[in-house]
């Protein structure tokens, strides 16, 4: 199943580079390698940032970890990762050398790469569990999609 996630993101960042061939100037182990930043960089640098700051607020208004986690999820959390998306593309363009080369186009191949890799490592976090239950097939031929085993059910 993960594996099906990576080439389901990598095939997306290729589609998006085929389409943008004639006027782009990264190559494609550039973009490629925005996807590894995008998991490993700065969707790393983002979990550690909720993590620190659920931990800290919890801490600091004497809130449940749970009910600043809730809270965080659609205040907070959004800004910190959408930051975090966008840090490597700045680093990037501080640099004049690199600045001048690229265009627009690059801008955006490599932003969208970025955010692939992103989005695959929130994938495979939020999935990852659920990957040996995937799909159950009755004997009746019908299929079930299972439940995520994050999410609280009552039948549990």
């Amino acid at each position: 199943m993960a594996l099906l996630m990576v080439a389901a993101s990598v095939y997306g960042v290729v589609q998006l580079l085929v389409l943008s061939s004639p006027t782009r100037s990264v190559r494609m182990s550039t973009a490629l390698l925005a996807i590894a930043v995008g998991v490993y960089g700065a969707g790393v640098a983002a979990g550690l940032l909720e993590l620190a700051y659920t931990r800290g607020v919890a801490e600091a208004t004497g809130k449940s970890l749970a009910e600043v986690v809730k809270t965080a999820s659609y205040a907070v959390d959004p800004v910190i990762e959408e930051l975090m998306k966008l840090a490597p593309l700045l680093l990037v363009a501080g640099n004049v050398r690199i600045r001048r080369q690229w265009g627009l186009t690059d801008y955006v191949v490599l932003g969208a790469a970025l955010g692939a890799g992103f989005g695959l490592l929130e994938a495979l976090a939020r999935y990852g569990l659920d990957a040996d239950r995937a799909l159950t097939v009755r004997p009746t031929g019908r299929m079930r999609m299972p439940r995520s085993r994050l999410m609280k059910t009552s039948r549990t």
